[in-house]
């Protein structure tokens, strides 16, 4: 097998102010994306005031990803105690770690109900470096399984069956699937080269850390002295990597590095300096494995095989129930009451304001918030949870209500919402906007004055008709940056994805931010970063974008600013 390593920075097609290609480390996209959602899971602070923050988003996030545990562990953001009682703890079934979990009823298999293995490549690394090597093991033969019974590396698989496809009526699946998928080809040669051999350039240096699951490595290699890797190629050099196994096998633990030796020469550290190795000939290295015996770690099995064949109790032990329904809430003078529907039998209500919790069972389908205490607006919403299995749904739509009521910026009033370069207003069915905002150069400015000290949400009044609602590639993202009196400037950013339809109109996700009272603030709305600016994306072809180059921009009709957490003292 001839394998040729590269470095681990690839070059991103976006351009900052400076009209100049910019770098980012390969694995920033997966890490952006997945590890905020285990940082929250993890109860882990995203930055200096992420108490508020994460209370406002923690209601939305009942679901696991294994990709973002696993490279929250990979990447040492979860500790020891945490990184163990994940992989411990998150469901594998017969056939492979599902992509999330628990799933949800009614959705097709494609990211839901199913494996991928580019993911499981991802958990592999993160067992390998918990030192779970019983589940190192079944990942592992996961991988080899899905690719050995499909003749291919496929892009996902059923996660019950791993099959290609499964037959389910209306939610058969996966809905989309490919043979030769590269980044199956890559979980598979990382599986190989990253957690069993060890191989890893970095900064011109080969580290060499092998690891073998004891109860694997049996399987595979039982009975033989040594197993070898040849043609690996680094740096214009040709390696082969021997490992030399031990007489004894631990039953529970693995195979880890006792010495190593290059071209007969005895290494002393674990890496290895490019320029040691000859460029003429291929490279011997050879590494002399030693048993760890290892306490046996539990795996988290899931004991169904067909979710076809599942009993009502079985299916609540793997589907969450689905999102309660939320009516318009109503608020009094000095209360708020809810109503919901949609309750499934056995199941018990959450209720949060703003992100805390009220309530972990309210009972029927009215609740009356008593203790609101806040100067501000209020947004509710729910989960449900089946009691006797524990699975919770998504949230359900935000119901919210004003106290004294938002500050808004608005871009027909009186400049309040101010354009750097002197876009001019347009009127476009009855609503005045700054139409297809968001150059790369283009701003837009805000004033205002907090009504109390607290913490406050921005967001856009916008519509986004540049692509379908099911593909988020020239979804609009922009930063935004708040300086109020002498405090130090506060970043962050909106998101305005697409909505359908040119008419329709929504509100982007919420930057929150802190003020104190009467201390003015000075807001700044510029470029953010979206999927277009990747030149992978100039092949898009779901909407506007793609070939005709990155577009990062939306329809702005307002701006909306919310005190939705007083400084002052409140109710639970």
């Amino acid at each position: 097998m001839k394998l040729l390593a590269r470095g681990s920075t690839i070059l991103i097609a976006a351009k900052n102010r400076s009209s100049k290609p910019y770098a980012r480390d390969a694995s920033f996209a997966a890490i952006s994306i997945a590890v905020i959602g285990a940082c929250l899971a993890l109860e882990i602070p995203l930055k200096a005031h992420a108490d508020v923050v994460d209370e406002l988003i923690a209601a939305q996030m009942k679901e696991h990803h294994i990709v973002g545990l696993s490279l929250a562990i990979i990447h040492g953001i979860a500790d020891e105690e945490r990184a163990h009682s994940i992989l411990q703890h998150y469901p594998i079934s017969a056939a492979g770690p599902p992509v999330l979990w628990p799933e949800q009823a009614g959705i097709a298999i494609y990211h839901n109900r199913a494996i991928w293995p580019f993911v499981t490549a991802y958990a592999l690394r993160a067992a390998k470096a918990a030192k779970h090597a019983e589940l190192a093991g079944e990942l592992a033969e996961s991988l080899m399984r899905g690719s050995a019974l499909s003749l291919s590396n496929m892009e996902n698989f059923e996660f019950l069956t791993q099959q290609v496809r499964f037959e389910d009526g209306a939610l058969s699946g996966p809905v989309i699937n490919s043979p030769r998928q590269l980044w199956s080809v890559a979980g598979y040669m990382s599986m190989v080269l990253d957690t069993f051999w060890g191989l890893e350039l970095h900064d011109g240096q080969l580290s060499i850390k092998p690891w073998l699951p004891s109860g694997l490595a049996r399987t595979l290699f039982g009975g033989r002295r040594s197993v070898s890797l040849h043609d690996y190629r680094v740096g214009g050099r040709w390696i082969n990597v021997t490992l030399e196994l031990p007489r004894r096998w631990p039953a529970a633990g693995w195979l880890e590095p006792r010495s190593m030796s290059l071209n007969g020469k005895r290494l002393y550290q674990s890496t290895v300096s490019l320029s040691r190795l000859r460029p003429g000939s291929v490279n011997e290295v050879r590494v002399a494995m030693r048993p760890v015996d290892g306490a046996r770690q539990p795996i988290a099995k899931i004991a169904f095989g067909d979710s076809r064949e599942l009993t009502p109790m079985q299916r609540r032990a793997v589907f969450a129930p689905p999102s309660p329904f939320l009516l318009p809430a109503k608020r009094g003078d000095s209360d708020t009451v809810l109503t919901w529907q949609g309750i499934e039998p056995g199941a018990s209500v959450q209720i949060y304001r703003n992100g805390r919790q009220l309530t972990a069972s309210a009972a029927g389908e009215r609740f009356v918030d008593r203790a609101i205490g806040e100067q501000g607006t209020a947004c509710y919403s729910l989960t449900q949870r089946f009691d006797d299995t524990g699975l919770t749904s998504l949230s359900s739509g935000d119901a919210c209500v004003e106290g004294t009521g938002p500050i808004v910026a608005s871009a027909a009033g009186n400049g309040e919402l101010r354009p750097s370069d002197g876009t001019a207003l347009r009127i476009i069915d009855g609503v005045a906007r700054y139409a297809d905002w968001g150059l790369p150069s283009q701003e837009l400015r805000s004033t205002f004055m907090p009504r109390a000290p607290g913490w406050y949400r921005f967001t856009l009044k916008y519509a986004n008709a540049n692509g379908p609602i099911n593909t988020g590639i020239t979804a609009a993202v922009k930063t935004v940056a708040v300086r109020c009196g002498s405090e130090a400037e506060q970043l962050g950013s909106v998101a305005m994805p697409h909505l359908g339809e040119a008419s329709a109109w929504g509100f982007s996700t919420g930057f929150i931010f802190k003020a104190s009272s009467n201390d003015a603030c000075e807001l700044r709305i510029e470029d953010g970063f979206n999927m277009s600016y990747l030149t992978h994306f100039a092949r898009y072809t779901g909407g506007r974008g793609g070939s005709s180059g990155a577009l990062n921009r939306a329809d702005v009709a307002a701006a909306r600013i919310d005190l939705i957490r007083s400084t002052l003292p409140s109710g639970p």
